[in-house]
């Protein structure tokens, strides 16, 4: 009886223990959008079970990590491995979690060592585009579409780089989709960059991806992106430029871009970097040497388009090159923005052109526009310096002036009284959470804050006098969007300035050649993307919808050339595209170096409005010995 006693004392104690070793630990910390939750199952020193809850993170970027680091975490047995490149905020969240639910169970794991990786070989291929931001995916999808071969090396986890989490805008000369609210040119625009952010460096750059930002337009439409919703680029500065968003944004442009790419025949190797060109003895760009968990392998080409991006994470050339760097309170450029494509420019002799960021002014707790509403905009001297709804790139600017670093709008409480995105909902929800100041008077308000009271009432005074009067502000408010400060509680959104690209880059011709300081070109080696950002605008940022858009140019223009370079197989050949009506055929014939003949031998498009369409563009074509050729306004399906 006392064996069969111990027995069972000895079968309940090793059952609490089984109970007591397979237990669920849960922590949290604070992701890019919002909390990350992980959970681990333990059993012994093994675990058994990881669940990471991230619902706000950003799809493509921060999700990805909420969905590939658990199976990082099981197959390591540990809470210590390497987070998602690219989504460095979201991993770091993680990893915090994890790192607390563990030190909270008590247990210690035992990890498992990582099978070691097989040897990298070699390859070769046409065109290796570096970088698969939505420059390098554009470039990718147009070198597959025309039958090139292929490589796509990307140093992060995950595609579409900057654009993800972008506005997603895009302006194009000639657009249907904002031509109704002003049909802008592309001298128009150049004059406008020259006066807002310039001098333009390289005026042929310039018109080159101006003048390609319709089929660029059509290009990401072709490939899915849907777009909704039009804005003006930089009302405040000129009202005469729109842009097109589409629909969820940079998360919804990258995620149809992405379904169109993995439908191509592109070979894409993630986590892998291009650490080195590799160059003949004539001083020709052969290929480039690629980098994967400490592994080294040649790639050759025929071709190589850099696609890197900025140098946003690079602080040096940041110090630099970005003026204000040392005010930034925030940098919104993705991790893999550290100048690779800059040095491996100047390392065959390109130089660099161009100055500056993509600033944005905002508060110091988030990169968004404040939606409150708009307010009265002064310094801490008390003095009104820039229009109630100052566009971000300006605020980027008049916060790098100010002698503190910060600007601050104030705001009434009946603000929905007078603006249409005015919310004292929004207003008290930011001052819970600690985002924004309030004050029974201006004056409790501004001892707060710091500013000149006796300055910032007579500012105030004159403010709601000019409101009461009709009249402007004399910074380019508009009249009925003024709002006078006199109903409290009062509130105040402080401005800081942070970045979200930069402006610095590689030198380049219309075609995207690097260039050398003589003017020749890097044989074999183009850039593309916010790497070559300074050839067309610099200082500041000129208008939103401008990078991206420049983005998608560049990359398919650098590959227009690559295939004009190869040459031709001399012969005639036909091909259909879809017109307004119905098939639309067309005959080209080729030399082995030129467009020879384009003739349209077949169609039903409607006489008088295609006319002009199928007529011209053939000839431009041949003219132009391109196919980026401007569609014909009123005829724009035949056109395409």
């Amino acid at each position: 009886m006392k064996r069969i006693a111990t027995l069972l004392l000895c079968f309940a104690l090793t059952a609490c223990f089984v109970l007591a070793d397979a237990e669920t630990y849960s922590a949290s910390a604070r992701g890019f959008a919002g909390d990350i939750t992980v959970a681990l199952t333990i059993e012994g020193d093994r675990l058994t079970d990881v669940q990471i809850d991230g619902p706000d993170e950003t799809v493509g970027v921060g999700m990805t990590a909420v969905e590939e680091m658990p199976g990082r975490m099981m197959a390591a047995n540990s809470v210590e491995v390497d987070g998602i490149t690219g989504a460095t905020i979201s991993s770091n969240a993680i990893l915090t979690a994890a790192a607390q639910a563990l030190s909270d169970s008590g247990a210690t794991l035992t990890p498992v060592e990582a099978a070691e990786q097989a040897a990298l070989e070699d390859a070769s291929c046409d065109v290796v585009i570096v970088g698969g931001g939505i420059t390098g995916m554009s470039a990718a999808i147009a070198a597959a579409d025309a039958g090139q071969k292929v490589i796509v090396l990307e140093k992060a986890d995950v595609l579409g780089g900057a654009a993800t989490t972008s506005h997603s805008s895009v302006w194009a000369v000639g657009s249907e989709l904002t031509k109704d609210k002003y049909d802008f040119t592309a001298d128009e625009i150049y004059e406008f960059f020259n006066k807002q952010a310039g001098p333009v460096y390289n005026k042929d750059v310039f018109y080159a991806l101006a003048n390609e930002s319709y089929n660029s337009l059509h290009f990401l439409m072709d490939n899915g992106v849907i777009f909704e919703e039009v804005s003006q680029c930089n009302p405040q500065a000129d009202p005469r430029f729109w842009c097109s968003a589409s629909v969820d944004f940079g998360v919804g442009m990258i995620r149809s871009l992405t379904a169109s790419y993995e439908t191509k025949a592109i070979d894409t190797r993630m986590a892998t970097a291009a650490v080195e060109l590799l160059t003949d003895e004539s001083g020709a760009v052969t290929g480039v040497v690629a980098e994967k968990n400490g592994q080294h392998y040649n790639i050759t080409a025929d071709n190589v388009i850099l696609a890197t991006g900025g140098i946003g994470q690079n602080p040096e050339m940041c110090a630099e090159y970005v003026p204000g760097y040392a005010n930034l309170v925030m940098n919104r450029t993705v991790a893999g923005d550290t100048g690779d494509g800059h040095k491996m420019g100047l390392s065959v002799g390109g130089y660099l052109v161009g100055s500056g960021s993509m600033g944005v002014g905002t508060h110091a707790t988030n990169m968004a526009h404040s939606t409150c509403g708009n307010g009265l905009l002064v310094n801490i001297e008390g003095e009104q310096v820039g229009a109630a709804n100052e566009h971000y790139t300006k605020l980027y600017v008049l916060l790098n002036s100010t002698s503190n670093g910060k600007l601050y709008s104030i705001f009434p409480s009946d603000i929905e009284k007078y603006s249409a995105s005015g919310s004292v909902e929004q207003f008290e929800k930011n001052y819970q959470n600690g985002e924004i100041y309030k004050a029974d008077t201006v004056e409790e308000l501004a001892a707060q804050l710091g500013i000149a009271v006796e300055p910032l009432m007579k500012t105030v005074e004159r403010y709601n006098a000019q409101c009461a009067a009709g009249e402007s502000d004399g910074f380019n408010t508009p009249v009925n969007e003024m709002c006078p400060i006199v109903t409290g509680p009062f509130y105040c959104d402080v401005h800081e300035a942070g970045m979200i690209g930069t402006i610095t880059g590689l030198a380049v011709d219309p075609q995207m050649h690097v260039l050398r300081e003589d003017g020749s070109v890097v044989p074999n080696l183009y850039a593309a993307g916010e790497l070559i950002y300074g050839n067309w605008f610099q200082g500041g940022y000129p208008m939103s919808g401008t990078g991206l858009g420049g983005c998608v140019s560049s990359g398919r223009i650098a590959v227009a050339d690559t295939l004009a370079e190869k040459g031709y197989t001399p012969g005639t050949y036909t091909a259909q595209g879809q017109g307004n009506n119905g098939p639309v055929t067309v005959e080209v014939t080729f030399s082995e170096d030129a467009i020879t003949s384009v003739r349209v031998t077949d169609h039903i498009e409607t006489n008088g409005v295609s006319d002009v369409a199928l007529s011209r563009i053939p000839e431009e074509i041949v003219a132009y010995q391109s196919l980026g050729v401007d569609t014909v306004a009123g005829a724009t399906n035949s056109s395409r």
